[in-house]
């Protein structure tokens, strides 16, 4: 489990971790901000993701300025449970460089005028 903090508020982060986890085949369920936001894994076989947890810090809300967030990471065990936490920090890395890259993107506007 690793946090790290993103200069955005809890909602941009939220739709953007929502956008991440879609894209990996993973279905999103629940709020950043009340209990956290969980991905779970569609796939069964064995060493793929079953379970990203992310959670913000305890009374964050929507109109706060930064978000502090915590990735639990649990692979696929045998038979389709839930194998041991993942505690790879390049793991954890890749997971929130991908969230600031889904940041990224979503803050670039791609309203008609910028196309121009």
């Amino acid at each position: 489990m690793q946090t790290r903090e993103f200069a955005t508020d809890p909602q941009t982060v939220a739709e953007a971790i929502v956008e991440m986890c879609r894209d990996n085949d993973l279905m999103p369920m629940g709020s950043l901000t009340k209990g956290g936001l969980t991905c779970i894994g569609t796939n069964v076989k064995k060493g793929t993701i079953a379970s990203l947890v992310f959670s913000s810090k305890p009374g964050a809300k929507l109109e706060d300025t930064e978000t502090l967030v915590r990735i639990r990471s649990t692979p696929r065990g045998k038979y389709g449970s839930l194998g041991d936490q993942i505690k790879k920090p390049k793991h954890y890395s890749m997971l929130f460089d991908q969230v600031g890259q889904y940041l990224f993107m979503n803050a670039i506007s791609w309203e008609p005028p910028t196309q121009q």
